[in-house]
């Protein structure tokens, strides 16, 4: 293994190496110095310089070029027709879930459609019954168990038989002899 010692001098510089064959010196002027000093910072920095050329290569091929207005146009409108279609599949989804699809602006994509349904069906429900509850409408049209005779229906005027035959179509056939 090699031993190298440095010694530096005003007029020079003295090496000692010590080798398999024993110890050498050699003196160096500072211009010799100097030079050895110049050519391998000068080799260092030839060596990474290239390498810097390389990775900036490299960045360059990896980088997107620039694109043309016609690729521009074209993701545009991919982007458009592809917005749309998931549109439509949204709709036909509500559609299929039994939802209203007026209420696609108000709904994200990802909802869930089939709780979403369960829920408005519940509410309009709800909402219908209590209305029916609070209101206590009970019709007075209705008058269980009347029955025409077939006098009563012989002195009829022809407006009142369309009445019975739209109310109860069964005691009109009986009555007509049906």
């Amino acid at each position: 293994m090699e031993n190298n010692q440095n010694t530096t001098t005003q007029e020079g510089a003295t090496v000692t190496v010590e080798g398999a064959g024993g110890q050498t010196e050699k003196t160096f002027t500072e211009a010799e110095v100097n030079a050895r000093i110049q050519s391998e910072t000068d080799r260092v920095r030839t060596k990474y310089a290239n390498r810097v050329k390389e990775l900036e290569d490299e960045v360059k091929k990896l980088t997107p070029a620039q694109k043309s207005e016609a690729e521009i146009d074209f993701e545009n409108r991919l982007a458009s027709l592809e917005a749309r279609e998931r549109k439509l599949n949204f709709l036909e989804n509500l559609k299929a879930k039994g939802v209203s699809d007026e209420l696609s602006d108000y709904i994200r994509e990802d909802a869930d459609l089939d709780k979403l349904s369960a829920t408005l069906t519940k509410i309009v429900n709800d909402t219908v019954t209590e209305r029916v509850r609070q209101t206590g409408y009970k019709p007075t049209d209705h008058k269980s168990g009347e029955t025409v005779t077939a006098e009563a229906f012989a002195k009829m005027s022809l407006d009142e038989k369309e009445r019975l035959f739209a109310e109860n179509p069964e005691i009109y056939r009986s009555l007509v002899g049906r």
